[in-house]
């Protein structure tokens, strides 16, 4: 397991990535994938073999959408879930729009893939229609939040105020121990830290608690705040990764500039203080810039970000066809698979899955993987602090709203959103993350007749496409593992001592313990200091670019 808060995963160049994938062993039927042509059931690569079906809507594999590889030279295998290699990521009979998706009509799939096959390939997924099966199909790509999103604001959703201090460097020479004061007989409202003399507080700024202020005379610097400094104003925008070049705050910060001056009054070197201005900055970022995934290409930047939209619709002629749903490039400045494999054993529908051996083994396959665990998850909404105003993790001093716990938790909770609520874009039903990608197929209304979700697992080690473990929801309980492993290698001179060469979920994310096949009781595990982080920490963000 990969603890990539305390350091990044690796730094993957085109050559140290293909000699480390050298090191796996090639499985025979990956070898030669012509070879598993001849495997009962399956076709080149491991894919099923082809049905005969009226009204299907189902999923296939495409070339590569970095290097046009075939599939089934990658050794990509698409499947339906809890099933064989054999079984088809297909729905058929799709006839009608029904009142309720039963398990005929709603499937999930499995495509399985290598770790480096998909780092250095990606991949293509096309959504294909009979004939008089689906007037239309809608794709919703898999996203998760890279970044920790958030707003610069009080609780409410008002802008944060702040007092910016500016001296002169007479005043600063003059009265560096003087007590900043409004006239000469009212002194500045001191608060418990005792910040109030010029050079405790000049250059630096000051968070505002209670009520908006008026005047500098009536500022309320409470006990709890201290003066921060910062490089510019720019650096009061709390959720603006500037050094990543993303900026996720769609918040606004209200300065109030104080400024700080000797007055020479007759032969006397007078402290002056004056509220000179106040300004109203907009922070000027989209919570949705810190989302992941190719949500914003599949979709197109402007409708994702700014006009709400979640899904990519096409048109599918009568006599049926195809649609390039899901496209997925390569990018080597990635540092891990998180934009391509969206698997992850927790919270999947294995009760009790901190436990390893817990994972079924036996002849019945049971429980299977269940994908409504983690959309439940990612509907649940951020966990909102108590009833007092949350500050930013930087500084501990600014007001702030934290929008998510981890990258699929995200979004205050609907029910916590009134009419008229300043934080309504901010909800969970307008931010949620989606874990999966998800394929339906639409009447002429846009009725939904039949939808298909899609979980792209990550194998560690090379597998073999008739392996009987494609129906585990994973296979870390074996000695042999193959998509979870971990364990090293024999060779210490290796470029990679370990299978588990570049990070996917399981290494990323660790839940506190669910009982049952559900998570939402679950979160990310506080280990006190100096173990894992407690929920809502920004060290759960990968922080990589798209």
């Amino acid at each position: 397991m990969y603890k990539t808060w305390m350091m990044k995963t690796l730094l993957l160049s085109t050559s140290l990535g293909m000699l480390s994938a050298c090191n796996e062993k090639i499985a025979p039927e990956l070898a030669d994938p012509a070879a598993s042509a001849t495997t009962a059931g399956t076709g080149g690569g491991g894919s099923p073999t082809p049905t005969t079906s009226t009204n299907s809507f189902k999923l296939e594999l495409g070339n590569s959408a970095t290097n046009n590889i075939a599939p089934e030279i990658l050794g990509y295998t698409l499947h339906k879930a809890n099933e064989l290699a054999t079984v088809e990521c297909q729905i058929d009979d799709v006839t009608d729009v029904p009142d309720t998706l039963d398990s005929t009509r709603d499937i999930t799939c499995f495509m399985e893939a290598e770790e480096y096959a998909l780092y250095f390939n990606g991949y293509k997924i096309n959504a294909t229609s009979d004939a008089g099966t689906c007037n239309y199909i809608s794709a919703t790509p898999y996203t998760y939040y890279q970044y920790q999103p958030g707003v610069s604001a009080r609780m409410d959703g008002s802008p944060r105020e702040v007092v910016k201090f500016n001296c002169s460097e007479t005043a600063k020479q003059l009265h560096g121990a003087a007590v900043l004061h409004t006239d000469a007989t009212s002194s500045f409202g001191a608060n418990a830290s005792g910040s109030t003399t010029v050079t405790q507080l000049c250059g630096k700024y000051v968070n505002i608690d209670g009520t908006t202020a008026v005047s500098y005379g009536t500022l309320d610097l409470s006990a709890t705040t201290s003066p921060v400094t910062l490089v510019s104003d720019e650096d009061l925008c709390s959720f603006n990764y500037q050094d990543e070049g993303v900026n996720c705050d769609e918040g606004q910060v209200r300065v109030h500039t104080v400024s700080v001056d000797n007055l020479l009054v007759g032969a006397v070197n007078t402290l002056t203080a004056t509220d000179a201005s106040s300004e109203l900055i907009d922070c000027g970022g989209k919570v949705k810039n810190c989302i992941g995934g190719a949500a914003p290409q599949i979709v197109g930047e402007t409708a994702f970000k700014d006009q709400g939209k979640i899904l990519r619709i096409a048109q599918i002629p009568a006599e049926g066809g195809s649609n390039t749903a899901i496209s997925l490039a390569a990018d080597l400045s990635r540092e891990s698979n998180f934009y391509f494999s969206n698997f992850m054993r927790q919270c999947s529908g294995m009760p009790n899955f901190t436990t390893a051996a817990n994972f079924n083994t036996g002849s019945v396959f049971s429980p299977g993987f269940d994908p409504d665990v983690m959309e439940e998850y990612a509907r649940l909404g951020t966990t909102l602090p108590p009833a007092t105003q949350e500050k930013d993790a930087l500084h501990g001093q600014f007001d702030v709203i934290t929008l998510a716990d981890d990258p699929f938790r995200a979004g205050i909770p609907d029910a916590d959103i009134a009419i008229g609520d300043l934080r309504e874009n901010w909800s969970n039903f307008h931010i949620q993350a989606r874990p999966f990608h998800s394929f339906e197929c639409l009447d002429q209304a846009l009725d939904v007749k039949a939808r298909i979700r899609l979980v792209v697992r990550e194998w560690n080690r090379n597998f073999s496409p008739t392996t009987q473990e494609f129906r585990y929801i994973s296979d870390v309980f074996s000695a042999t593992a193959k998509m979870d492993a971990g364990s090293a290698q024999t060779n210490n001179y290796l470029v990679y001592d370990q299978f588990n060469d570049v990070a996917d979920w399981d290494d990323q994310l660790f839940f506190s313990n669910s009982p049952t096949n559900s998570c939402v009781n679950s979160n990310m595990i506080d280990d006190g200091p100096g173990g894992l982080p407690g929920p809502r920490s920004s060290l759960w963000f990968p922080g990589e670019d798209n």
